[in-house]
């Protein structure tokens, strides 16, 4: 075993750690749940651009059949053929913008379910460096009582079983920092998916923008 005040020295910087851990898994679980909750309250919102673009298309579409009726009446109620254009105009208007209107909102709503998928996930994350807490906590006091039996002059025998506990303890925390990687990592390619989600939905509103209403 190391030297024992270099053993102490690992126990006050383990528990310090700990200690450190605890409060950044709180604080970060704290905030992935109002993450969660920020996510699913974007349901509703997706939910009326959904309407209004169903609203849009009905629209466009009678629109488009009333100018065709006035197209075909045009002679009988001396319709000038601008008004007719103006309606045909104003009903393709409508129909890309309902198009890009349900794209949009469709693409808002896999934005929202993996936001939301992200924020459980850092849920998860956040209860992984709560056990790395907890376990170094736990190797820390492994660490102090093998200090206090070491210097009281305790018989080799329970030494070698304190020793024996500090190496599970060891073991423990590095299961446990290895658990906290593998869930980081998967985290870390929702969040990728995430971004190309953004990318697709910028691009989307970018195309929204360039259509223009008749005037």
């Amino acid at each position: 075993m190391e030297n024992i005040d270099k053993v102490e020295n690992y126990a006050q910087e383990n528990m310090h750690i700990s200690i450190k851990e605890k409060d950044i898994a709180i604080q970060s679980k704290m905030l992935a749940k109002v993450e969660l909750k920020r996510a699913k309250a974007i349901d509703g919102v997706i939910k009326q651009e959904v309407v209004i673009a169903k609203v849009r298309e009905r629209l466009a579409a009678e629109i488009s059949a009333l100018a065709k009726r006035k197209n075909d009446k045009r002679s009988l109620l001396k319709l000038d053929e601008k008004v007719i254009k103006k309606d045909k105009e104003i009903a393709t208007y409508n129909e890309k913008k309902a198009k890009n209107e349900t794209d949009i909102a469709e693409i808002r709503r896999e934005k929202s379910q993996i936001e939301k998928e992200i924020a459980e996930e850092r849920v998860q994350v956040a209860e992984k460096r709560m056990k790395i807490s907890k376990t170094q906590g736990n190797l820390s006091k492994k660490q102090f009582s093998y200090v206090k039996l070491a210097r009281s002059g305790a018989l080799n025998e329970k030494l070698q079983k304190a020793e024996k506990t500090i190496n599970d303890a060891r073991n423990d925390l590095t299961k446990a920092r290895e658990e906290f990687v593998k869930k980081a990592e998967e985290l870390k390619k929702k969040e990728n998916k995430l971004a190309a989600v953004k990318k697709e939905l910028s691009e989307k509103i970018s195309e929204g923008e360039k259509i223009t209403h008749p005037s």
